[in-house]
């Protein structure tokens, strides 16, 4: 793991059997396998939840315990998604505004040149500028610089030029440094957590973890009172 730490317990469960039972029942084990571990400092421990819509569900279940409940949750980055966030605000129980519930949301690193692109693009599109444009834009700069700089080669070595020319690429969304299989190595990312207004639950950004440095950078945590 990247950011080190150490796996306490790792359980699944049955997408086909999504009842209360079955929600109570997962998290009265996961809640036994924390406290088989004899585990007494709880403030760097947290659960990784792999799932959409069903976090919904068990965020209404995990009130019943209390220490799953004072505990430090990421959610999957689907649910910051426009496909899913307006179903999870909408839906989302009360307990929201008090379990520590984030989840991580690719973006990009903000540095000159985002900043430069963003104010130039929204001038003239009078759009803003999200992270899938930002990407878009470094990947066809990457794939012109490859074909530029390779005029002589075939164009099924591309593949191979791109991931040269990345390792000294750094564009609108970053470092974008890639691997064998074309995947940026270091990503940017932005700590999204959920807030509860009267009867309003609103989804926003209270950090930023930068991939090249591995540092987290809150800028207000929203649930420092706990």
């Amino acid at each position: 793991m990247l950011a080190g730490g150490e796996v306490v317990a790792s359980l699944s469960y049955d997408m086909n059997m999504i009842n209360e039972n079955r929600i109570n029942q997962t998290l009265f084990t996961l809640n036994g396998e924390i406290e088989k571990e004899g585990i007494n400092d709880f403030s760097e421990l947290c659960i990784l939840h792999i799932g959409i819509f069903e976090a919904i569900d068990i965020l209404n279940e995990v009130e019943d315990f209390n220490m799953l409940s004072n505990l430090t949750w990421f959610g999957s980055d689907a649910i910051t998604s426009k496909l899913v966030s307006p179903y999870f605000i909408e839906n989302a129980p009360d307990i929201v505004n008090e379990v520590n519930y984030f989840c991580l949301s690719m973006g990009p690193s903000y540095n000159k040149k985002y900043l430069e692109i963003k104010q130039r693009f929204e001038m003239n599109s009078n759009q803003s500028l999200d992270f899938v444009q930002a990407a878009r834009y470094d990947a066809c700069w990457l794939f012109a610089i490859a074909c530029l700089k390779f005029t002589n080669h075939k164009i099924s070595n591309i593949g191979s030029h791109i991931l040269q020319e990345s390792r000294e690429y750094t564009g609108a969304v970053g470092k974008c440094t890639f691997n064998q299989n074309l995947d940026r190595i270091n990503g940017y990312y932005d700590i999204i957590g959920f807030e509860k207004n009267a009867n309003t639950t609103v989804m926003r950004s209270f950090g930023y973890y930068n991939g090249t440095s591995n540092i987290i950078f809150w800028r207000t945590h929203p649930y420092s009172e706990h």
